[in-house]
Protein backbone atom coordinates (compact mmCIF):
# COMPACT_ATOMS: atom_id res chain seq x y z
CA UNK A 1 0.00 0.00 0.00
CA UNK A 2 1.00 3.43 -0.80
CA UNK A 3 1.66 6.36 1.63
CA UNK A 4 -0.70 8.31 0.28
CA UNK A 5 -3.03 5.99 0.49
CA UNK A 6 -2.26 5.43 4.60
CA UNK A 7 -3.07 8.99 5.08
CA UNK A 8 -6.19 9.33 3.19
CA UNK A 9 -8.86 10.20 5.27
CA UNK A 10 -12.32 8.17 5.71
CA UNK A 11 -15.50 8.80 6.99
CA UNK A 12 -16.73 6.15 9.49
CA UNK A 13 -20.30 5.75 10.83
CA UNK A 14 -20.09 4.46 14.69
CA UNK A 15 -23.63 3.04 16.05
CA UNK A 16 -23.49 3.25 19.85
CA UNK A 17 -24.95 0.87 21.83
CA UNK A 18 -24.86 2.85 24.83
CA UNK A 19 -21.90 4.79 26.84
CA UNK A 20 -22.02 5.33 30.42
CA UNK A 21 -24.97 4.54 32.26
CA UNK A 22 -27.81 6.56 30.68
CA UNK A 23 -26.23 8.06 27.20
CA UNK A 24 -27.37 6.47 24.41
CA UNK A 25 -26.51 8.79 21.32
CA UNK A 26 -27.65 8.55 17.84
CA UNK A 27 -25.52 7.57 15.08
CA UNK A 28 -21.82 9.81 14.09
CA UNK A 29 -20.11 10.28 11.66
CA UNK A 30 -16.35 10.90 11.63
CA UNK A 31 -13.30 11.26 9.59
CA UNK A 32 -10.40 10.10 10.33
CA UNK A 33 -6.63 8.42 8.59
CA UNK A 34 -6.00 5.39 10.72
CA UNK A 35 -7.24 3.66 13.93
CA UNK A 36 -5.48 5.55 16.03
CA UNK A 37 -7.04 8.64 14.65
CA UNK A 38 -10.48 7.10 14.91
CA UNK A 39 -10.00 5.80 18.46
CA UNK A 40 -8.89 9.60 19.76
CA UNK A 41 -11.51 10.68 18.13
CA UNK A 42 -14.06 8.38 19.90
CA UNK A 43 -11.97 9.25 23.03
CA UNK A 44 -13.06 13.04 23.04
CA UNK A 45 -16.51 12.00 21.78
CA UNK A 46 -17.52 9.51 24.91
CA UNK A 47 -15.31 11.39 27.67
CA UNK A 48 -17.67 14.25 28.43
CA UNK A 49 -20.56 11.33 28.87
CA UNK A 50 -18.27 9.58 31.74
CA UNK A 51 -17.48 10.36 35.35
CA UNK A 52 -14.23 8.32 35.46
CA UNK A 53 -10.72 9.98 34.44
CA UNK A 54 -9.72 6.41 33.31
CA UNK A 55 -11.08 5.79 29.72
CA UNK A 56 -9.91 3.83 26.80
CA UNK A 57 -10.83 3.17 23.69
CA UNK A 58 -10.69 -0.04 22.05
CA UNK A 59 -11.58 -0.80 18.22
CA UNK A 60 -11.47 -4.04 16.84
CA UNK A 61 -11.18 -3.61 12.66
CA UNK A 62 -11.38 -6.09 9.97
CA UNK A 63 -11.82 -4.97 6.20
CA UNK A 64 -15.07 -6.81 5.45
CA UNK A 65 -17.68 -3.74 4.07
CA UNK A 66 -19.78 -1.99 4.99
CA UNK A 67 -19.44 -3.45 8.68
CA UNK A 68 -15.55 -2.89 9.12
CA UNK A 69 -15.44 -3.59 12.66
CA UNK A 70 -16.79 -3.01 16.90
CA UNK A 71 -15.44 -1.72 19.71
CA UNK A 72 -15.98 -1.17 23.27
CA UNK A 73 -14.78 2.17 25.78
CA UNK A 74 -13.63 0.89 29.31
CA UNK A 75 -13.64 2.95 32.65
CA UNK A 76 -11.19 1.54 35.23
CA UNK A 77 -11.87 -2.45 34.79
CA UNK A 78 -15.79 -1.82 33.62
CA UNK A 79 -16.74 -2.09 30.03
CA UNK A 80 -18.93 1.57 29.92
CA UNK A 81 -20.03 1.70 26.23
CA UNK A 82 -19.74 -0.18 23.20
CA UNK A 83 -20.39 0.71 18.98
CA UNK A 84 -20.20 -0.66 15.82
CA UNK A 85 -17.91 1.31 12.71
CA UNK A 86 -19.03 0.98 8.96
CA UNK A 87 -17.42 2.79 6.40
CA UNK A 88 -19.08 5.90 4.74
CA UNK A 89 -18.53 5.48 0.85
Amino acid sequence: MSATADWTPKRYRVTFDRIGRGHHPAPQVFTARNADELALLLYRFAKPMLASRDVDVVLELDTELPHIGKGSITAGFHNVGSFEIEEVL
